[in-house]
């Protein structure tokens, strides 16, 4: 809380897609370990990649969404816009470290099914998150 010159407090604004982003991760997370549980019985290799990629997906887009969305936004905008990139690029370094550790780690996991994962994952939780957004939109308005 900052305080106002005229003794009244302001808050720091808030972000009010909080709740869907984060509705959107816990849905994507429950898929992801949904379809890995039911591919564990029919390819139990393929579906732990699949897992894998998916985790590889995700585990960068939670990190951004606790660093934008919890962190109280500044008033200034050039400090803001200097916290999206900050964040979005140690989103994208994550990214590339999970990949590469998994590349080195588990030889065994088939890079198809690895990449598959980290796709349709990563596609489901933007599509699910844009919808839940314009869903908040609408009530909004």
């Amino acid at each position: 809380m900052k305080q106002a010159s005229s003794g009244q407090q302001t808050a720091f604004p808030t972000i009010p897609i909080a709740r869907q982003i984060f509705q959107a991760l816990a849905l994507m997370i429950a898929c992801v370990l949904v379809l890995t549980g039911l591919g564990m019985l029919i390819a139990p290799m393929n579906a732990m990649a699949f897992g894998v990629g998916g985790a590889i997906s995700l585990l960068p887009n939670a990190f951004f969404a606790m660093r934008v969305l919890l962190v109280p936004t500044p008033l200034d905008a050039q400090l803001r816009l200097r916290q999206l990139y900050a964040a979005e690029v140690t989103k994208l370094l994550l990214c590339a470290l999970l990949f590469a550790l998994a590349f080195t780690i588990w030889k065994v996991l088939p890079p198809v099914w690895l990449l598959i994962g980290f796709v349709v994952t990563h596609v489901g939780y933007l599509v699910l998150s844009l919808r839940l957004v314009n869903n908040a939109n609408r009530r909004m308005k």
